[in-house]
């Protein structure tokens, strides 16, 4: 009989333990995964921020460059050209009529 019951007190002791063990290992669980969910809302954020306000100023400011180097090598060139050639006929006709 005194067996049996220090064997349930035991029993009951353990149990015990066990129940505060899981309730602070479900505690730390819910906290985990709030953090993680904070964690995911704030990337999701940034995700789209991303992808309303920088991706469009990076591809505008991409295509302006390029932009500005086509003109550069292709256009700006032939521009010039065109300028120096008018210039230097305007110089010519002036020195010719003076």
């Amino acid at each position: 009989m005194v067996w049996s019951r220090l064997a349930k007190s035991i029993c009951a002791q353990i149990k015990d333990s066990v129940r505060r063990s899981h309730a602070i290992f479900e505690t730390s669980l819910m906290r985990l995964e709030a953090h993680h969910n904070g964690r995911l809302q704030q990337t999701e954020k940034q995700r789209l921020s991303v992808r309303k306000e920088y991706a469009p100023r990076i591809a505008r400011l991409a295509l302006e460059s390029r932009s500005l180097r086509d003109l550069i090598l292709h256009g700006l060139l032939a521009l010039l050209c065109c300028c120096l050639r008018v210039k230097l006929t305007l110089q010519i006709v002036k020195t010719t009529l003076h």
